[in-house]
């Protein structure tokens, strides 16, 4: 009864729900279109005379001149990184560690031509953990117009506890989210894009993805008013992902704020995106990181509500 009530309020702003599918939808196209602009890994230059001694280039374009680029190379990404050749290379990038150690590898080691599937799978998941999250936000505005009106304590004395509530509440935003996102995957995959991982990854990432949406919006939702919400959550989330490197990788790792930016959740889910068919210590403490969080979350917004409703 709760999941058919909170899908026919959601229904009444279906134009809202349309333009959220419409920019996932938006958000994903872009990203397959910019992930198969090049089968190759980097595009870099190298700032020498000499020919750079490489023992394979088949996997990064490389451009020889004799002066250093602009700095707005890399940013504009015209350039992924510029090399130097002293005693050894020296690479210049924006991007992170592991992309330079990639590169490098790629440039100096015999190896089977780079599987480039998986790096347009990292760059089309990256485009759409912003755009999840907003959904996910969408969708529990419910519980935060419940909350304001006092419905939630009307429903409790009628019997429906706030576990049951919170639960039918996060079952739609999963569902709707999950759902809206997967199938513009799967119609870009039947019409023969290359969408980079096979819908069975794109499944465990998008459910891990939604279920870290929607503990990140409940929380959220239980801690400020609807408007204040809508205008901090929505900040919180679109900072937090450029930060994080969804779009592009403009921050380097090390450091205290590289330290920072690792613990964001948006970074750890890119970073099991990356390592998705061979997962290391690592990536599992990210999957309890991300499991620990949800739980936070969840217990936070349910001690908040109980606080509240024992007050009226």
């Amino acid at each position: 009864m709760l999941l058919k009530n909170h899908f026919l309020r959601l229904w009444q702003d279906k134009r809202i729900l349309f333009l959220y599918a419409f920019l996932t939808a938006g958000s994903i196209i872009v990203a397959v279109m910019i992930s198969s602009q090049s089968a190759k890994f980097a595009n870099v230059a190298v700032i020498d005379d000499k020919r750079l001694p490489v023992l394979n280039d088949q996997d990064v374009d490389i451009h020889y001149l004799d002066h250093m680029p602009l700095q707005t190379d890399l940013v504009t990404q015209k350039y992924d990184a510029f090399i130097e050749m002293k005693d050894q290379l020296i690479v210049h990038t924006y991007k992170n560690e592991d992309f330079k150690k990639q590169l490098l590898f790629l440039l100096t080691t015999n190896h089977e031509p780079f599987m480039q599937m998986a790096h347009q799978g990292e760059t089309i998941f990256g485009f759409m953990i912003m755009f999840v999250m907003m959904q996910a936000l969408f969708y529990t505005t419910l519980y935060g117009e419940d909350k304001e009106s006092h419905m939630l304590e009307r429903i409790h004395i009628s019997g429906c506890s706030l576990l049951k509530y919170l639960l039918s509440q996060s079952i739609i935003t999963i569902v709707l989210s999950w759902s809206s996102t997967f199938s513009i995957l799967v119609i870009l995959h039947i019409s023969g894009f290359n969408i980079g991982f096979s819908l069975y990854e794109y499944a465990f990432l998008l459910s891990l993805l939604t279920l870290f949406s929607t503990a990140f919006a409940i929380l959220m939702n239980s801690l400020f008013d609807k408007e204040t919400t809508s205008l901090s959550a929505s900040a919180i989330i679109v900072l937090s992902s450029l930060l994080s490197g969804t779009f592009y990788s403009f921050i380097k790792d090390d450091g205290i704020i590289g330290l920072c930016i690792n613990v964001l959740p948006q970074k750890v889910l890119l970073d099991l995106s990356k390592h998705l068919t061979h997962f290391q210590q690592s990536q599992w403490m990210g999957l309890v990181y991300l499991s620990s969080l949800i739980f936070i979350f969840y217990s936070i917004a349910i001690v908040k509500e109980r606080k509240s409703m024992s007050h009226h």
